[in-house]
């Protein structure tokens, strides 16, 4: 009975020992990586607005355009100022 104790605890001891060597860690700064996006108010048209692609509605002249976008990857600057307007 003592015999199976203690093959049971080596055989858990074996098993649950990790043999691959362990890797080392390497701290992250994550205030780099974390960012605050931008927001925007959208104001509300007054009329209707046809979805054709064309801004050529009155609405359109007063709705503000968006900042610049950025490249995903941050440093790069984008071959075209690309904006947008939110109605």
């Amino acid at each position: 009975m003592k015999t199976i104790a203690i093959i049971c605890t080596l055989f858990t001891f074996v098993c649950c020992t990790n043999t691959k060597k362990q890797q080392k860690l390497t701290p992250i700064d994550l205030k780099s990586e974390i960012f605050d996006p931008l927001k925007y108010i959208v104001p509300k048209s007054t009329e209707a607005i046809i979805i054709d692609g064309l801004n050529n509605e009155a609405q359109w002249k007063s709705a503000p355009f968006t900042q610049s976008f950025i490249d995903i990857e941050g440093v790069k600057i984008p071959t075209y100022n690309t904006q947008a307007q939110m109605l």
